[in-house]
């Protein structure tokens, strides 16, 4: 009896420490996934925190200062609090340096700070607008911050905000006037209002912008009109009853041409009766290119070339190496001339024989 208890004890402890092991291990492994997924932070990487370009997440915090004139729905003399008078909500809209708009967010009138997500902080300059109104919906406010970076992983401190009634508003002021556009071009418009109290305040970002023919041109929330075709629009900024206009002439883009001299090594410098014949020139750009040859002094030239646009010259021919061997140019309102290379023999037969003749 004794030998077959003891056999039995000895079956039974074998199995049961194995299994004890077994949860051990199980157990550790999984203490050690969860170490590790906390310390890598869930698995995934702070957008923005290495201040890139990937979107990321920005805090702002601010002050408010109401102002313009008393109303029936509104106690809103200077410096009064609106938001113990009606307001509940503020609206802030994000835009980006170029005008487009990258996030909104609300926030409760008396927080005076907030979460901004989705932007890529760090990386860019920032205007807030902000947006308020009363509980009747009968008094607009608006104000805005300009030239912010956001710091990710903080709290950026954007500063007073001052915040006035659209009722107050009396002009607005665009800029330019009357102006022609070359098609092709990409005009932008400020728009700049003026309150009872003879305070100026950039509403660029804040009127809602028109083009009256969007076939000739069209403008973005942020007044940047782009050209589409040539005639004539009237492009309008306006807020609440207030707006203001102007007339945009678009006409058609201007052409120029480049153009410059092929000189063999030791010839007087350009302009030169002894320039290279037959040389190849090529012109490169963006979307395409075009060849030609040096006439009988070594000239040669380009037309129909656009405005802004890159070009590459570059110089070919058997025998020969070219100082320098490319330029780049921009055009910029003006023909291109004196575009000079200097031909060099490269000792070739091919050279040589173009020498002798």
């Amino acid at each position: 009896m004794n030998l077959v208890k003891n056999k039995t004890v000895r079956v039974k402890i074998p199995s049961i420490y194995k299994f004890n092991t077994c949860v051990r291990h199980v157990l550790l492994w999984i203490f050690l996934a969860v170490f590790m997924l906390a310390c890598s932070g869930g698995g995934g990487s702070d957008p923005g925190a290495n201040g890139g370009s990937s979107s990321g997440k920005g805090s702002i915090s601010f002050s408010l200062v109401w102002k313009g004139l008393a109303t029936s729905n509104v106690r809103a003399s200077l410096n009064n609090d609106a938001c113990a008078s009606g307001v509940t909500t503020i609206t802030v809209n994000v835009y980006n340096a170029s005008g487009s708009q990258v996030a909104s967010a609300s926030f409760d009138c008396t927080a005076l700070q907030g979460e901004i997500d989705n932007i890529p902080a760090g990386s860019d300059y920032y205007n807030f607008i902000f947006l308020a109104e009363d509980a009747s919906a009968s008094v607009t406010w608006t104000g805005q911050i300009t030239n912010i970076t956001l710091t990710p992983g903080a709290v950026t401190d954007i500063g007073t905000v001052s915040m006035y009634p659209v009722s107050s508003l009396t002009t607005i002021t665009m800029s330019p006037l009357t102006l022609t556009v070359a098609l092709g071009y990409i005009q932008q418009f400020t728009a700049t209002g003026t309150f009872t109290d003879n305070s100026t305040q950039d509403l660029t970002t804040v009127v809602t912008w028109t083009s009256s023919d969007t076939t000739v041109a069209t403008i973005t929330a942020g007044g940047q009109a782009e050209t589409v075709a040539t005639g004539v629009t009237t492009i309008g900024a306006s807020l609440g009853s207030i707006s203001a206009s102007t007339v945009m002439t678009v006409i058609p883009a201007p052409s120029y041409y480049i153009a410059g001299q092929v000189i063999p090594s030791g010839a007087a410098s350009p302009p030169s009766a002894n320039g290279l014949p037959g040389v190849t020139i090529t012109l490169t750009w963006s979307s395409g290119s075009l060849t030609t040859t040096t006439d009988s002094n070594g000239h040669y030239s380009f037309t129909n070339a656009t405005n802004g646009s890159l070009y590459i010259i570059t110089p070919s021919m058997v025998g020969y190496t070219f100082t320098p061997s490319s330029l780049s140019i921009t055009v910029d309102n003006a023909n291109i001339t004196d575009q000079n290379f200097t031909a060099v023999p490269d000792g070739s037969a091919a050279s040589l024989m173009k020498v002798r003749r």
